[in-house]
């Protein structure tokens, strides 16, 4: 982590600074630090270059796994604005095409806001630029299914 942070310190490109400090928020993530001292790094980056969704996407990815999902709505919810941008360095198109959608998917579920589930990962498997991977697009699909059923539960019952 400490060549990043010198990386972020001493560095001069917006792009470079970014995925500096979203790589240690990474790091720190995946080496069991507690989240309270790595959101820290997913927010310096995301004020860096607030028009990259990939810090949002990971702190999205955070909230969710942990249940907190209505936090995972309100951060993924202003994150989908985001279009893929045109910058050059390390930018993530799967975040973009499909990953943060997914998020919110799950999210959507947890809460009970099923036909939105259903919606935004319908949209994920049907962007023709998203690379889904078949084991992904299979668990995707269950989740829909998850959420029809649900739906389905609901109206059987009344």
């Amino acid at each position: 982590v400490a060549p990043l942070k010198k990386c972020l310190e001493f560095s001069q490109w917006p792009e470079e600074r970014y995925i500096a400090a979203l790589r240690i928020g990474r790091y720190k993530m995946e080496a069991g630090e507690p989240f309270s001292k790595v959101v820290d790094d997913f927010l310096t980056a995301h004020n860096i270059l607030p028009h990259r969704l990939e810090a949002l996407h990971s702190l999205v990815a955070y909230y969710r796994a942990k249940d907190l999902h209505h936090i995972a709505i309100l951060l993924g919810e202003k994150s989908l604005k985001l279009p893929l941008p045109d910058d050059r360095l390390f930018v993530e198109p799967d975040a973009y095409e499909w990953k943060l959608k997914d998020e919110l998917g799950v999210s959507y579920y947890w809460t009970g806001r099923y036909a939105k589930c259903i919606k935004i990962l319908n949209e994920a498997l049907d962007n023709p630029n998203a690379n889904i991977p078949e084991a992904e697009r299979e668990r995707i699909i269950k989740n829909i299914k998850f959420s029809e059923e649900a739906i389905n539960g609901k109206k059987n019952k009344t």
